[in-house]
């Protein structure tokens, strides 16, 4: 039985509330699972690097050109000191454990904050609450990881926060309203050193500002009083000029953003910049959850409306304002989604509470309006009105836990960017294992390497290694293009003719075209491949004679089935069986759940394959081995190796009625030097260039690539030394 306002009866209250328990339970599992992710990517290092140096030089201004040898500027602004300093004293302190303790707090501390804000409200504890609570944690999840960016997150929610706890004590005339906006510009004043997020918060401010303007206008019974008004539009004033570089900041940040006055050249490939609706920014999951929030938003105003007819004659126009201000932000930047749903957060719970339907259904000119209310509504009238229709409760009820199960299901099968996994650590996007191979062989000196690589290189060996690019990007922008055609493959000699110096190359394997022109140069050695990136040495550089080959044990641990398949394909492609084999054995044995994956268990059963086709040949199975590796390789850029291998088991393949080559002997030996060996490690092996393949024209080997594509890759280099008459150019060395 409902009441005649809507509400539910007691005996509704005596079930929701022990289902929202267990929901809140569930959803606490969720959150420990979602936040259970290692360090994704290299900006945290960067910017404790950059905290390092204030520390060091004792200043607060940055020299960008400190850690690089490429062309650098230092015309770009960036402060986020606060943040900087506050990670860099947590690793200090705690090492990744007080990180990883951050990433908790924060999401901890957003749903504090709602919580409290909604049990002021008149709020309890009910599906519809730990929905909106689940999904403004999980749909910010992106954000939230160890660098300034979580700060932004956090102040977000500070702000609004704020905001709306002094909408609701002004309301009921308690003089705290302006003690929370007074704490408006202390928020934007730490904010505006820790991030450079702080500027979305002018559409924030910007719509509270006008919504607020129109109540007066047009819902005084419900409009911020003017003295309220007038301190929260000093505080969108004054907020962003304390920073150690005065008002040049925020006027870069004005003229970047909505001027675009600076070239973005580091922008125009980025996802994180890319709006929901690019083919490389399109995320089911974030459009899902938009529409889940529009329709609980729409949902809640449709029966707000319906619930008293003085509502429509007292319409608060602030949180409308705010929905609309940021949509565009979760609409057109992945990096701002944040910002949209901490509004929503917000704005649900206003619409729902039980405080606010009293508040609107007040009328002053009415007979029988009730009394003015000095704090939260009544119990009686809390219970009468803090819960919608069992239906809707049990609807809540239900998305809680396909959230829940799907949270859950996709951090334990599809780990993150073919680098993170359920667990914690740093990501192998960061080359850990790659930098102590480098610390360990003693190398110094400038090196070539990716965007993506940079941050951690020039953390952790700062002392040593200056880097050729990083995460940074503001101070590579004068040349940024030609770093973004030289990984992807276009002008190789070129790049290293116009940026010459370094002798050693670190390169991640998300850069296929790049790594295989270093396989192919003569100029190149392999020397190690890691979980993260290959590394290459000069030919008859120093760099060659102290760096000596060893196999990587990180191998044998990976954690990523993606990344796995990238270091197996670019193992095969160089001819470095054991790296190769490694892999495929962690594939089949530690990351078979990912394995199982559908997206996965394509590239992994062609791994198999492509072990199996080795072995067969070895065996004398040369139509078993034919067929295995024609299956592996399909659709797939191989080596010259590779396609000569295919041709030679085709031509040993042939039907009993057809008469072999006379050459049979000759091909026999060939093919025994292209196959792995029975120990599973690489044997040298011979130029396939000296040898034409038999059979060449039936050859299935991939060729709708480009000519560069189908080239070879060099092969390992020989343990004995080659012949005076001629030289094997080398890809691989191996020391006993």
């Amino acid at each position: 039985m409902k009441h005649r306002n809507g509400g539910s009866t007691a005996a509704d209250l005596y079930y929701q509330r022990p289902t929202a328990w267990v929901l809140l339970a569930f959803a606490a599992v969720a959150l420990a699972v979602r936040f259970a992710s290692p360090i994704l990517d290299s900006d945290l290092f960067w910017q404790m690097a950059y905290a390092r140096q204030m520390i060091e030089r004792g200043t607060l201004v940055l020299d960008h050109t400190a850690f690089s040898w490429t062309p650098t500027s230092n015309a770009t602004i960036y402060c986020a000191w606060i943040a900087e300093l506050a990670l860099y004293g947590l690793w200090n302190a705690f090492g990744l454990p007080g990180l990883f303790a951050l990433c908790y707090a924060a999401p901890l501390l957003i749903v504090g904050l709602l919580w409290r804000y909604a049990h002021r409200m008149g709020m309890t504890l009910s599906p519809m609450l730990v929905m909106v609570l689940l999904i403004v944690v999980l749909a910010s999840g992106g954000v939230i990881q160890a660098k300034p960016e979580l700060f932004s997150v956090v102040f977000t929610h500070g702000v609004l926060w704020a905001y709306f706890q002094a909408k609701r004590a002004d309301r009921n005339g308690e003089r705290s309203a302006v003690l929370y906006l007074a704490l408006l510009p202390v928020t934007m004043l730490i904010w505006v050193n820790s991030h450079g997020g702080f500027i979305l918060m002018a559409p924030v401010l910007t719509a509270m500002a006008t919504g607020e303007l129109i109540n007066r206008r047009m819902s005084n019974g419900i409009a911020m009083s003017a003295r309220c008004l007038r301190w929260l539009l000093a505080a969108c004033g004054l907020c962003a000029l304390a920073t150690p570089y005065g008002v040049e900041y925020p006027w870069q940040l004005f003229n970047d953003y909505v001027w675009n006055a600076s070239a973005k050249p580091d922008v125009a490939w980025n996802n994180a910049y890319r709006s929901m609706f690019s083919d490389d920014g399109w995320q089911p999951q974030a459009t899902a959850a938009l529409l889940l929030m529009l329709g609980t938003l729409g949902a809640l105003c449709w029966r707000a409306w319906r619930r008293r007819a003085s509502w429509r004659k007292r319409f608060d126009f602030a949180p409308l304002l705010l929905v609309i201000g940021t949509l565009p932000l979760y609409l057109l930047d992945l990096r701002s989604m944040h910002v949209f749903v901490a509004v929503f957060g917000y704005a649900a719970v206003w619409l729902v509470s039980p405080a606010q339907a009293l508040a609107t259904d007040r009328d002053p000119q009415s007979a029988d309006a009730p009394e003015p209310t000095t704090g939260a509504p009544s119990k009686r009238k809390t219970r009468r009105r803090a819960h919608s229709h069992p239906f809707a409760q049990g609807l809540c009820a239900l998305l809680v836990a396909l959230a829940v199960a799907h949270t859950i299901v996709d951090r334990t099968t599809r780990p993150q960017d073919g680098q993170g996994w359920l667990g914690f650590g740093i990501g192998t996007l960061n080359p850990v294992d790659e930098t102590e191979f480098l610390a360990r062989s003693g190398f110094h000196g400038p090196i070539y390497n990716t965007f993506e690589t940079g941050g951690y290189l020039l953390w952790k060996l700062n002392d040593s290694v200056k880097v050729m690019v990083d995460a940074r990007s503001f101070p590579y922008l004068a040349w940024f293009d030609d770093h973004q055609q030289f990984v992807s493959g276009e002008n190789f000699d070129a790049f290293l003719d116009k940026y010459p110096g370094p002798d050693v190359a670190l390169i991640d394997y998300a850069k296929g075209p790049l790594l295989r022109n270093f396989v192919r140069s003569m100029q190149w050695r392999l020397v190690y491949i890691g979980p993260s990136a290959a590394i290459f040495v000069r030919q008859d550089s120093d760099a060659a004679r102290k760096i000596r080959p060893e196999p990587a044990p990180g191998l044998a641990t990976l954690r990523n089935a993606a990344g796995a398949l990238a270091i197996f394909d670019f193992a095969r492609f160089a001819g470095d069986y054991r790296a190769a084999w490694t892999v495929v054995d962690r594939l089949q044995s530690g990351l078979e759940v990912q394995g199982r994956n559908a997206e996965f268990s394509g590239p992994v059963a062609a791994a198999g394959d492509y072990r199996r086709a080795h072995q067969a040949a070895r065996n004398g199975d040369h139509a078993q081995a034919f067929e295995l590796l024609n299956r592996s390789l399909n659709r797939k850029v191989t080596s010259e190796n590779e396609q000569t291998l295919l041709a030679l088991l085709l031509a040993l393949s042939r039907d009993k009625d057809v008469p072999l080559p006379d050459d049979v002997p000759r091909i026999e030996t060939r093919l025994r030097s292209l196959i792995a060996p029975p120990d599973e490690h690489p044997r040298p092996l011979q130029d396939s260039r000296r040898l034409k393949p038999a059979a060449a024209s039936e050859s299935p080997a991939r060729s709708d690539l480009p000519a560069d594509s189908r080239s070879s890759a060099r092969p390992a280099e020989s343990a004995r030394a080659p012949a005076p008459e001629r030289r094997e150019p080398r890809a691989l060395e191996r020391t006993p």
